[in-house]
């Protein structure tokens, strides 16, 4: 039988940095060897590493792209894994995992997406400031209208309960 493969990931929920697979293998025979493979989809150009794996009938394993993999800079890439059993008698046999896709971005792309993350948690913050400046206020003119009355009513403790509501969203 040819050997299994079994390979999930985070690529998905990565935009930038490493990326993490996990997998597992398994052959009657046992294992003999694993390689990571990321083929660039315009040239085809191959970037191959081996992956350390005991020789057993069943491995998991745990692998950190692009550790090992030469890649070229604004360039896309098919990214998928060989395991190869350990059958002497019958000749060696290869099971190909699925592939996943990369896109392995230019310094230029990361620093426009590094500054218009800035950019946005900026805009966060100042409205975050913003706010907490209109909370300020009306807290303030609360306790002026309190402070100027001889006695507080309903309507006053409604509103310091919607002034409260609102401070706990924020």
């Amino acid at each position: 039988q040819y050997p299994g493969i079994k390979v999930r990931s985070d690529i998905d929920s990565v935009s930038r940095g490493p990326i993490q697979f996990f997998g597992q293998l398994s052959d009657d025979y046992g294992l003999s060897k694993l390689q990571v493979t990321a083929k660039n989809i315009k040239s085809n150009k191959l970037s191959v590493f081996n992956i350390d794996i005991k020789r057993t009938d069943f491995e998991e394993f745990f692998y950190v792209f692009p550790n090992g993999l030469l890649l070229d800079e604004n360039a896309s890439y098919e990214i998928f894994f060989d395991v190869f059993d350990n059958d002497g008698i019958h000749g060696k046999k290869k099971t190909r995992s699925q592939v996943f896709y990369y896109r392995n971005k230019s310094q230029q792309e990361i620093k426009e997406e590094l500054l218009k993350e800035q950019k946005l948690n900026i805009e966060d913050l100042e409205n975050s400031t913003k706010s907490s400046e209109d909370l300020q206020k009306t807290l303030d003119n609360f306790s002026k209208k309190l402070k100027t009355k001889n006695k507080s009513d309903w309507n006053d403790k409604k509103q310091l309960d919607d002034f409260i509501k609102r401070q706990e969203k924020y």
